[in-house]
């Protein structure tokens, strides 16, 4: 999925306007790839978060030291619902959000991605105008 995301060329802002909110705040508090990697990982999972991420899970998928920042913003020693993570809907608005960026027309995103007109248009007013 990161793989997936990442051959889309979006920027980080453009991103991070469609990922939930608990995962920007990782993105923040780590980086980019580690927010990714733990958001693709245990999406839509209850997962517990220790006080010590050595030799756990999410110590593992993140890495330790990225491990303690998540922990120490989100707490440790309780369960957390991780957010479901870039549905099949938002992959779509990725992909139309990225075929606007480079100059694809309204009616050949609606055609390619088989959905609305007024969809993309919607993308391109809130999502690429907005960055120009």
């Amino acid at each position: 999925m990161c793989d997936e995301i990442e051959s889309l060329g979006l920027s980080e802002h453009a991103l991070m306007r469609n990922l939930p909110p608990m995962i920007c705040d990782i993105v923040r508090a780590t980086d980019i790839a580690t927010g990714l990697k733990f958001a693709s990982t245990f999406s839509g999972e209850l997962i517990y978060l220790p006080d010590d991420p050595k030799g756990t899970r999410i110590g593992e998928v993140v890495g330790e030291e990225n491990a303690r920042k998540i922990i120490d913003l989100l707490g440790g020693n309780r369960n957390v619902n991780v957010p479901p993570f870039l549905g099949n809907r938002i992959m779509t608005r990725l992909k139309g959000i990225r075929m606007l960026e480079c100059g694809a027309s309204i009616n050949g995103v609606s055609k390619e991605l088989g959905v609305s007109r007024s969809t993309v248009k919607t993308w391109k007013r809130d999502f690429v105008e907005v960055v120009k």
